[in-house]
């Protein structure tokens, strides 16, 4: 029998024991020595019978360690495996996606963002059915077989960003089902991105668009004309609405969607080619001065992106390059490259960094704090600077 005992100062009686050479010193939690008696006399048993989870584990991670490192892995493995097999909450694979996106607020609002968890997923599945058909549940994947499978989807050439979107969306999933699936880590949190070897835009040159303009129609072609005379982004342009367009100063005033949340407005002077037009076609009854296009990007920005690469197209610009990996080529002309554009004329112009780092809605903090800001007589004078394309190849626009 132990006999419990107080330490100077404290209030609860400890006990101590002796278990293979090793003294064991604990609480007995209890102010009462009767009742520590009884505690002392049954954890001391438990201690001596080894029927302790703590004392096994002890021995265990010892034995593991004395191990060469082949079985070491190898037990490490099997102990872990057996663990989680007696996991009571379990999650099938299959509906790990769907358990992930009835999540609130966890599901992509973007039905693109949607579509590519769907993708993935769903080659997980078809890869663990042929790979690994006894695996059924999420807690049994570990590091290995998550190295694999990215393995395997480098393998089939996809391109560098592709491949991490794959690690980026499972990440994403299991940080989510780690509680639901009863899992104590993320097994592709230990996977590494790649470098993306990323292909710029190409600007436009004064006679492409010239060409672009010559063969461009309805609204596609307006879109076009506002991205050469302001460098917005695609969905910015897009989603233009009359509430941000000033006729009586001839200034946009515009929070680009990449700034919104830190509440940054940009003020961009309506160039003259560009004011007659949005002038002629002002409508109080629409919200958006391109409504089938907003209509379009906002259902499926991609489709509206398919329309300008085929204005492209028939312009007689190639619009692709052949990539080092990846199924499909490189887009080195697109809406984008009127962004490039509107930078580099301005730049081509000597108008100030300043000056065009405002225009173009710089995301980042640091550049703003950098530059000094530009007056709205200095943004105008360089937008007047700007090409003007003859009337007879932009006055046709509907």
């Amino acid at each position: 029998m132990v006999k419990p005992f107080k330490a100077d100062g404290k209030k609860t009686y400890n006990f101590q024991v002796m278990v293979n050479g090793e003294r064991i010193i604990e609480s007995t939690g209890e102010t009462n020595f009767n009742k520590a008696q009884k505690v002392a006399n049954k954890r001391a048993l438990e201690l001596r019978e080894g029927t302790d989870y703590r004392i096994q584990l002890t021995r265990l991670i010892r034995s593991i360690k004395d191990m060469p490192e082949k079985a070491r892995e190898k037990a490490i493995n099997d102990c872990t495996k057996s663990l989680l097999s007696e996991n009571p909450v379990k999650m099938e694979i299959k509906s790990g996606l769907s358990i992930f996106l009835e999540k609130p607020g966890k599901a992509p609002g973007a039905r693109n963002t949607l579509n590519s968890f769907k993708r993935v997923w769903k080659a997980l599945c078809n890869w663990l059915a042929e790979h690994h058909p006894d695996i059924n549940y999420v807690h049994e994947l570990n590091e290995e077989i998550a190295e694999n499978f990215l393995n395997h989807i480098w393998n089939t050439g996809v391109a560098e960003q592709t491949y991490n979107e794959y690690i980026k969306i499972l990440r994403r999933i299991f940080n989510v089902l780690t509680k639901d699936a009863g899992i104590s880590k993320n097994v592709w949190n230990s996977t590494e991105k790649v470098k993306i070897n990323s292909v710029s835009k190409k600007p436009l040159t004064k006679d492409e668009f010239v060409s672009i303009m010559q063969v461009a129609e309805g609204e596609i072609k307006l879109l076009l004309i506002i991205g050469f005379y302001t460098g917005l982004r695609l969905g910015d342009a897009c989603q233009l609405k009359w509430e941000d367009v000033n006729l009586k100063t001839a200034m946009f005033n515009i929070t680009p969607s990449k700034t919104k949340g830190h509440d940054k407005t940009v003020n961009i002077p309506i160039h003259s080619i560009l004011y007659e037009i949005l002038r002629r076609i002002y409508s109080a009854d629409s919200e958006y001065v391109l409504p089938e296009t907003a209509a379009t990007y906002l259902k499926d920005p991609g489709a509206v992106s398919k329309k300008i690469q085929k204005t492209f197209v028939n312009a007689g610009i190639k619009t692709t390059e052949e990539r080092k990996r990846g199924v499909k080529n490189a887009t080195v002309y697109g809406f984008h490259s009127l962004r490039h554009s509107f930078i580099s004329l301005c730049a081509a112009e000597g108008i100030p960094q300043h000056v065009v780092r405002e225009m173009v809605g710089h995301s980042s903090d640091a550049i703003h704090q950098i530059y000094q800001h530009a007056n709205t007589e200095q943004k105008r004078k360089a937008i007047d600077m700007l090409p003007s394309i003859e009337e007879e190849n932009i006055e046709k626009h509907e």
